[in-house]
């Protein structure tokens, strides 16, 4: 999509609209899809945890009940889980570019359970984000809503800031 994009640095043609829109569509039934995959694990938990609350049923042990399926399921769906499957399932959790984009789908999908979150078509942007962030450190947001789904991810040496509290952070001389 990004190769698409840039064919847009040029002066634009008609071919070049009906890329665009081609692009918009896209990105447009990628987001619904999400949408419609959060929504159904949200009516699927209802009904696996009904008595469930949230503080009874931490993140912690949502996490370990759930990541190796959803793990599974993604590989699944990128066409990959006979090569996972062989390299063993638990150790893709620790790559940090998976166990985030994991991380950040059952994030959302608690807090859609447990904290009255209704899935939004930008749930999968921030999914994105999510993977994106894998390459840094520290994730700096002032999307609070964004920021506590994060948050709650546990990966080692992975920070969620603030804008304001990553400036704060820095040293004087930066």
């Amino acid at each position: 999509m990004e190769s698409e994009l840039w064919s847009f640095t040029v002066p634009i043609v008609r071919s070049d609209v009906r890329k665009l829109k081609h692009v918009i569509h896209k990105t447009s039934r990628i987001k619904k899809e999400h949408q419609d995959f959060m929504i159904q694990a949200r009516a699927k938990m209802k009904l696996l945890v009904p008595s469930m609350v949230e503080g009874r049923y931490s993140f912690e042990v949502y996490w370990k009940n759930n990541s190796v399926w959803l793990a599974e399921g993604l590989a699944k769906h990128r066409k990959v889980l006979g090569k996972v499957k062989r390299r063993g399932l638990p150790g893709l959790l620790k790559l940090k570019s998976v166990a985030l984009a994991v991380g950040a789908n059952l994030s959302l999908i608690y807090s859609h359970c447990f904290e009255g979150r209704v899935p939004r078509s930008g749930d999968s942007r921030d999914v994105l984000h999510a993977i994106a962030a894998s390459s840094a450190d520290v994730f700096v947001t002032n999307d609070r809503k964004l920021a506590a789904i994060m948050t709650r991810i546990l990966v080692e040496d992975f920070r969620v800031m603030s804008l304001r509290d990553f400036l704060d952070s820095l040293p004087e001389w930066v």
